[in-house]
């Protein structure tokens, strides 16, 4: 990629950028130019180009935004349970209560898998913090639509620590007489950038299933509260033999007075 194909490229991603923050596009081309990018940035990975990536992520950003923006917008869907339909037209239906709060296409299908590229390549590793900055940044903002993202980026990093511990206790069995050169595929910047990229996921990742198992908590649960079930049966056995146990011990002390 020559230097004036770069430029005009750069050029190209400051303007999208600049019209994607003002939040006035459609959803078709939200869409369409996530795709774009998405697959731009995998085609940059895979050939060790490092100039647009970095630009190429925030314009990235700022679509997911856009993008959620306007799905919390759309006036003919209503994500909350309750039916919304104007009546003019026969064919209005109400949406189920049970409808997902956001469609569940709104995560891109090339999305995590150009994220594990970009953290994974060996030769991305000079720009690894920006893309863990934008995971990092980018899944709490918005956890609707980047929640599935988590596990595969936790093993992918977990992976890359693995590799890490393995190169460096290879470098370390090497006898001390021995003078030849010794090629590490990280250094100590990456594996800290790594570890502190998997401490944050895992929090992530706890905090999303203490909020489902809190869901699931105040959830009505009908079994343990019905008085047939088995759990109470036998509560109430043991219930009428200490009343009779307690009775007994009363009347033998009553009659040896």
């Amino acid at each position: 990629m020559r230097r004036p194909n770069i430029t005009m490229q750069s050029a190209a991603i400051i303007i999208l950028q600049a019209i994607i923050s003002r939040g006035d596009c459609d959803v078709e081309i939200i869409e369409t130019t996530e795709s774009a990018i998405i697959k731009k940035l995998c085609l940059l990975v895979h050939s060790e180009r490092l100039e647009l990536q970095n630009k190429l992520l925030h314009l990235l950003h700022s679509v997911i935004s856009n993008s959620a923006l306007s799905m919390s917008r759309q006036p003919s869907r209503n994500y909350g349970g309750t039916a919304q339909f104007s009546g003019d037209r026969p064919s209005d239906r109400p949406i189920e209560d049970d409808a997902p709060p956001f469609p569940s296409s709104a995560v891109n299908p090339l999305l995590i898998q150009c994220l594990i590229d970009g953290i994974s390549v060996l030769s991305n590793r000079p720009i690894l913090q920006h893309w863990l900055d934008f995971v990092l940044m980018t899944i709490p903002q918005f956890p609707h639509i980047l929640t599935s993202a988590i596990s595969p980026l936790n093993v992918c990093i977990c992976r890359q620590l693995r590799l890490a511990l393995d190169d460096g206790q290879r470098i370390l069995a090497v006898p001390k007489g021995s003078y030849s050169d010794m090629q590490s595929t990280i250094d100590d910047a990456s594996f800290v950038m790594l570890l502190n990229g998997l401490e944050r996921l895992v929090l992530l990742n706890l905090n999303e299933a203490e909020t489902n198992f809190s869901d699931i908590e105040n959830s009505p649960n009908d079994k343990l509260q019905d008085s047939t079930g088995l759990l109470s049966i036998v509560s109430n056995v043991f219930l009428q033999d200490s009343q009779n146990q307690t009775s007994d011990t009363y009347l033998t002390v009553c009659f040896l007075k």
